[in-house]
C-alpha cells in the first residue's frame, strides 16, 4: 500500500518512482531530484481546481499553472479576480495585486443565496480549495453553497448565518 502511495505522489510530481516490490528496500532505477516534466502536461490537468484554474486564466487574463494543486498561485488569482469583479461591478478602485489585505476586505460585499455571478463563483471557488465543497462552481448562490458557507464558518468561529460578508472572505484568504 505505501509503495502505490509514494508512485501516486510521484506521479504528481512528474517523478520517476522505483519500484520496491523486488524485496530490496533501495529503488529500481535513480531518482531524480528534478522534476521530470515530459510526460506531464499542466494544461492537460484535470479536476475541479484545474478547471478554477483555466476559467481564471480565461477570465481574467492570467497565466497560472493548471496542476489542480490548491498553492499561493491559485489563491493569489483568486484574490486578483475578487479585487476586478469589486472594481468592475462596485467601482471599488482597487490595485488588482493579489493581496488580500485591509483594502481589499473593506470592499468586500455581502453574498447570500439567490446570488449570481463572478464574485460568487470566486466564493464558490476558494470554498471549494479550502475543503468545503459548496457543490458546482457554477456563480449561482444556492442551497449547496450556503451550507458551505455555513460549515465554513462554524470551522472558523465566525458567526454561522450562510451570508459571507467581509469577515468570511477574510478568512476563506488567510
Amino acid at each position: 500500500m505505501a509503495e502505490g502511495h509514494i508512485n501516486t505522489i510521484a506521479k504528481m510530481f512528474g517523478l520517476k518512482s522505483g519500484s520496491l516490490s523486488n524485496g530490496s528496500n533501495a529503488p529500481s532505477k535513480p531518482r531524480s531530484s528534478k522534476p521530470n516534466n515530459s510526460n506531464r502536461s499542466p494544461n492537460k490537468a484535470s479536476g475541479t481546481i484545474a478547471t478554477i484554474q483555466r476559467t481564471l486564466n480565461s477570465r481574467y487574463r492570467l497565466n497560472i499553472s493548471v496542476d489542480n494543486l490548491f498553492g499561493p498561485q491559485t489563491k493569489g488569482a483568486l484574490v486578483k479576480g475578487l479585487q476586478t469583479e469589486l472594481n468592475r461591478q462596485f467601482n471599488r478602485g482597487l490595485t488588482v495585486d493579489g493581496v488580500f489585505g485591509p483594502k481589499t476586505r473593506r470592499a468586500c460585499v455581502t453574498v447570500r443565496q439567490g446570488a449570481r455571478g463572478n464574485i460568487t463563483w470566486i466564493l464558490q471557488a476558494i470554498l471549494h480549495c479550502k475543503g468545503t465543497s459548496p457543490g458546482a462552481v457554477d456563480g449561482i448562490f444556492g442551497a449547496k453553497t450556503r451550507s458551505a458557507v455555513r460549515t465554513f464558518q462554524q470551522q472558523n468561529n465566525l458567526q454561522v448565518d450562510g451570508i459571507a460578508g467581509p469577515q468570511t472572505f477574510q478568512m476563506l484568504f488567510k
